[in-house]
C-alpha cells in the first residue's frame, strides 16, 4: 500500500494559497486515478483509494498535520515500522525552492515547514519520501511580505500555468516512481 499525503488548509479561502500545493498534487493524483475523496472522521481527513494507493488531505491545519498521519496510519494499522515509511509520500509546498521547480528526495525536507515538522515530530522519523513543489516567486512580483503570510497568498494569474504544469509534473512522478497503475 502507497499513501500520499498532501498538505494544506482546509476551507474555500485557503484553496488556492500557495501552503495547498500538496492539496493541489493530490488532486491531481485522484483526478488521474479517477477517484474521488471522502471524509473519514475517524482521522479528520479526506481519503481517496484504490486497491493499492491512498491518498490523504488532513482536515486539521497545516501546522497539525502530524496528528492526522499518525491516526490514518495507527487507525488502519499501516506502516507499523519506520522501514515501512518509504511507502509514504508527503507533498507540500516549498518556499526553499522557486515557483516552476521540485523536488522528489527520500528523507530530506525543507529548512522549516510546520506542516512537515508535525510529521516528523508524530512520527518520530523522516525517513518518507517528499515530494517539495517550489512556490517561492516573491522577487518576480516585487513583493516584500513575510514566508508565513506569503504561504497563505493565492497563486498570482500569471503563475496559473506554471503551477499547473508541476503540479502534474509532480503527480506523474510520484505515480511512476511507485509504478501504481
Amino acid at each position: 500500500m502507497k499513501i500520499i499525503v498532501g498538505l494544506g488548509n482546509p476551507g474555500k479561502e485557503y484553496e488556492t494559497s500557495r501552503h495547498n500545493a500538496g492539496f493541489m498534487v493530490v488532486d491531481h493524483i485522484a483526478k488521474e486515478l479517477g477517484i474521488s475523496f471522502a471524509e473519514n472522521k475517524n482521522c479528520s481527513a479526506l481519503v481517496a483509494k484504490t486497491r493499492d494507493i491512498v491518498l490523504i488531505k488532513p482536515l486539521t491545519f497545516m501546522n497539525e498535520s502530524g496528528k492526522t498521519v499518525q491516526s490514518y496510519l495507527h487507525y488502519f494499522r499501516l506502516l507499523k515500522e519506520e522501514s515501512q515509511y518509504q511507502n509514504l509520500c508527503i507533498a507540500y509546498d516549498d518556499l526553499d525552492i522557486p515557483l516552476g521547480k521540485w523536488k522528489w528526495q527520500f528523507g530530506t525536507g525543507p529548512k522549516a515547514h510546520n506542516g512537515v515538522n508535525s510529521i516528523l515530530r508524530e512520527l518520530g522519523s523522516d525517513q518518507f519520501w517528499h515530494a517539495r513543489v517550489g512556490t517561492e516567486n516573491r522577487a518576480a512580483h516585487r513583493l516584500s511580505i513575510p514566508s508565513d503570510a506569503y504561504v497563505l497568498t493565492p497563486f498570482l494569474a500569471d503563475e496559473q500555468a506554471t503551477v499547473e504544469q508541476v503540479i502534474a509534473e509532480v503527480g506523474v512522478k510520484v505515480l511512476s516512481e511507485w509504478s501504481v497503475q
